[in-house]
């Protein structure tokens, strides 16, 4: 059997990763990577993040939006923690854990996938995509063209120029 980890996995500690891996393996059709208990207070930053939140904080008020596995009660926690160690500089309570993301009412998401209202999924209930409301933008972070909409931006510094920081 095979674990389909995303490239992000690879920032992770390899004896977390492996222990993941064979935690993953005792039972795959309960046991899905994102489950692991915490695996999201052990990712690393991506490059470019520090810098981009402080050019960015300089023309909006940034939150982070992200979602939390169900399954994987840590890691709620986690990311919180993730944030005061790898973001120090991010006003406080600036977090936003929710599964739909087309509740958000912010001008620009800038989020890598598709995903929990991101764009809009009739099979999980969610008729109004993030961007349906008037002036709103996914940015959808990590690709050239994007399939699936949104303005695509390959990395940070693209991002950046695109919203003039």
């Amino acid at each position: 059997m095979t674990v389909d980890f995303p490239s992000s996995i690879n920032d992770v500690v390899p004896s977390l990763r492996e222990k993941c891996k064979s935690w993953v393996e005792e039972d795959p059709e309960n046991n899905d990577w994102t489950d692991f208990d915490g695996l999201f207070a052990s990712l690393l930053p991506k490059e470019g993040i520090q810098e981009a939140i402080e050019r960015l904080e300089v023309r909006f008020q940034v939150y982070l939006l992200s979602t939390a596995p169900w399954k994987n009660h840590s890691s709620l926690s986690d990311k919180r923690r993730w944030i005061a160690q790898h973001l120090p500089n991010l006003p406080e309570k600036r977090l936003i854990l929710s599964h739909r993301k087309d509740l958000n009412r912010g001008r620009y998401l800038i989020d890598d996938r598709p995903a929990n209202g991101t764009v809009t999924d009739s099979s999980r209930g969610i008729s109004k995509a993030f961007g349906d409301y008037e002036n709103q933008e996914w940015i959808h972070f990590g690709c050239a063209v994007c399939e699936y909409g949104g303005t695509p931006k390959l990395n940070w510094e693209e991002v950046l120029e695109y919203l003039d920081c």
